[in-house]
């Protein structure tokens, strides 16, 4: 069964083909939370069509925008066999701008499709007329899909956006900017600095009645970038948390700097 965690988030305008969308249209980037192993391929289609189109997808990469109209978009992983269904994005209530982030769980990296013995026989063939109305049943996949509402225009350059997706309510600090991040919700910040200034980051979570932090690190303010940072709860098997962080930062379209995994 494969599991996936889409996360529809904000994301902005990084050429100007972003800029050229009509009113209706909704524009989105994909990208993966982390690596989904080998030999892995994605797909996509609107609701108001029913052929997959392949789609390039890396961690923590934009992919090329997607401009769409319709009010749904299936997404689907294929290895060696038929694709499969991830999940679906629902548009209705999506902002204009959009990013979508997948996050597969271990055992759909992992999971190799059985290829049938000699003697047994292949699944029938699914139309494309077929595969609408498969579409048309509940979802068996276990994705989640969290939609994070925002305009481009209130995520100005030299901000910053972080998402809780842990269990955990995290106290945050960004020099001298308090924040409160509750599960499963997202904030923006922008700080007020000068540009190079270094800003230290904290995250922390209360744990009978004492605080204990799970990041502290320092960032170099730029006025001329935009960093989103998504967080999630991981606990080992001696019951110790810690926070899985990855992150996407954009820049101006003037400079020359290129799009980074900040934990590279």
């Amino acid at each position: 069964m494969f599991r996936c965690l889409i996360i529809l988030g904000l994301s902005f305008a990084i050429s100007g083909g972003w800029l050229l969308a009509q009113e209706k249209e909704k524009l989105l980037a994909v990208t993966l939370w982390d690596s989904p192993g080998d030999g892995k391929s994605f797909y996509w289609r609107s609701d108001q069509d029913s052929e997959l189109k392949g789609i390039e997808l890396a961690p923590m990469k934009r992919s090329k925008p997607l401009s769409t109209e319709a009010s749904e978009l299936h997404f689907y992983i294929k290895q060696d066999g038929e694709p499969r269904k991830l999940g679906t994005v629902k548009l209705a209530d999506a902002p204009d701008h959009a990013l979508v982030i997948l996050k597969l769980e271990d055992e759909v990296k992992q999971e190799d499709e059985e290829k049938p013995e000699e003697g047994e026989t292949q699944d029938e063939e699914v139309t494309p007329e077929e595969e609408v109305k498969q579409d048309e049943e509940p979802q068996q996949s276990g994705c989640e899909i969290v939609v994070i509402p925002d305009n481009p225009k209130d995520l100005p350059y030299g901000s910053y956006y972080f998402y809780n997706h842990s269990e955990l309510p995290l106290d945050g600090k960004l020099g001298e900017e308090e924040f409160r991040l509750e599960p499963g919700k997202g904030i923006h910040v922008a700080p007020d600095a000068k540009n190079g200034e270094a800003l230290s980051f904290e995250l922390a979570y209360e744990k009978e009645g004492k605080k204990k932090f799970l990041v502290r690190n320092t960032f170099h303010y730029k006025t001329k970038k935009y960093l989103v940072l998504l967080f999630d709860e991981e606990t080992s098997s001696s019951g110790r948390v810690r926070l899985e962080s990855k992150g996407l930062v954009a820049f101006q379209p003037d400079e020359e700097e290129q799009e980074v995994d900040p934990e590279s």
